[in-house]
């Protein structure tokens, strides 16, 4: 086609449709072995099929848009898009059993992309825009891989994993602050992750791998479980009735911060929690906050934890950190790695720093420095005495 060619009926072509000048679909089907456009495409509604296995769309215009509700599908064919190369899809973006979609630097904006027919998706460079408020990404097969550096963003849709159900992206994620990504046992791997807006578990046990920095929220609903692989960042907010595990570094705040857990947190066995000091005030140190009353904090077998004075601050006599504070009645589960009750986490400026399991309110954690006395021994029975001594309860957030 060179000039203009409108179907809004049925469109059969078993080999290739080539257009260089302006096509127009309203409505109907159009089957093709294969597209290749240098013009204009201007599909508004109907069906796009795609039949050959070893070529399906090619994209050699900048833009190539299907609008008002059109249907893509790949079949087993292979659409290509190169650098400054996008598909713009108003409707949903389906890639049938055996059909490939590859970016090689394009750009693909679609509603929502759905896998769920077993295709592939090889994401090699460019981005992938879901524009969709009420469905951005519907994983049905097992894996879902972008690769080599992708960017994968969701910014208004919702991304489901469901049971068993796996996105694996090798570059960065980012959820806006408008996107959801809901979690019901499936998992989540990326080099870097970035949460501005929302995940949700809605049942089972869920996993993210890769390093995360939570800075929206993270809703654990009641009866599921959230498992974080590696490190996480960020002064977000853990809501939600369900088990949050940290199994990798975990850095609580934004140098430092108060980080609030709806639910039970355990801090597993290969976990770091890293807790930040620059000065007294509830404000100027890392905190865990367990908000329900119901909630323990679990404190497994090896987890370690490890404490840095920032900006400056050192420590003094008689001074006390409750750096997790649970709401209600449940005592702490385990002890940190070599720390028990009383015992030396360090000496920072010539101030030996010590571990409570039984500060605040009595089931708090704390760290604190001794009260200055003269002697040795006296020094020592305070110390040992400090963990049966009432201290100074520190407001709630």
């Amino acid at each position: 086609n060179i000039g203009t060619l409108t179907n809004d009926g049925t469109l059969t072509n078993s080999g290739t449709l080539t257009n260089s000048g302006t096509f127009n679909q309203n409505a109907g089907r159009l089957t093709t072995g294969e597209l290749f456009t240098g013009g204009t495409f201007n599909f508004s509604g109907g069906t796009l099929e795609i039949t050959n296995a070893s070529q399906a769309l090619t994209v050699g215009s900048t833009e190539f848009s299907l609008t008002n509700g059109a249907s893509f599908n790949t079949d087993a064919g292979t659409t290509t898009l190169a650098t400054d190369q996008n598909l713009e899809i108003a409707g949903a973006t389906n890639i049938a059993n055996g059909g490939t979609l590859t970016l090689d630097g394009g750009s693909l904006t679609t509603a929502g992309l759905d896998n769920t027919l077993g295709g592939t998706f090889t994401f090699n460079t460019g981005t992938l825009g879901i524009t969709d408020s009420g469905q951005a990404l519907t994983i049905g097969a097992n894996y879902f891989s972008l690769t080599n550096g992708t960017t994968f963003n969701t910014d208004t849709g919702t991304t489901t994993l469901g049971t068993n159900e796996h996105l694996n992206i090798a570059g960065a994620a980012t959820i806006a602050s408008d996107g959801v990504l809901t979690m019901a046992g499936g998992s989540l791997t990326s080099g870097s992750f970035t949460n501005n807006g929302t995940i949700r578990t809605t049942s089972g046990t869920s996993t993210v791998a890769g390093d995360m920095q939570v800075n929206g929220t993270i809703d654990v609903g009641l009866g599921s479980g959230l498992v974080l692989i590696d490190e996480i960042t960020g002064s977000g907010t853990f809501a939600g009735g369900g088990e949050v595990t940290f199994q990798g570094n975990f850095r609580p705040g934004t140098s430092p911060g108060t980080i609030e857990f709806g639910g039970d947190v355990t801090l597993d066995a290969t976990s770091t929690t890293f807790i930040e000091i620059a000065g007294l005030s509830d404000a100027e140190f890392d905190r865990l906050f367990l908000s329900n009353s119901d909630a323990t904090l679990t404190i497994a077998s090896g987890a370690q934890v490890d404490v840095q004075l920032i900006n400056g601050f050192s420590l003094d006599f008689n001074q006390e950190f409750i750096f997790a504070e649970i709401a209600g009645s449940n005592a702490p589960v385990g002890t940190f790695s070599g720390l028990g009750e009383g015992d030396l986490v360090g000496n920072f400026g010539g101030f030996d720093l010590f571990i409570s399991y039984s500060a605040g309110t009595g089931n708090d954690i704390s760290f604190f420095t001794s009260v200055p006395e003269p002697g040795a021994l006296v020094m020592f029975g305070l110390v040992v005495g400090l963990s049966g001594m009432g201290r100074r309860r520190r407001r709630s957030v």
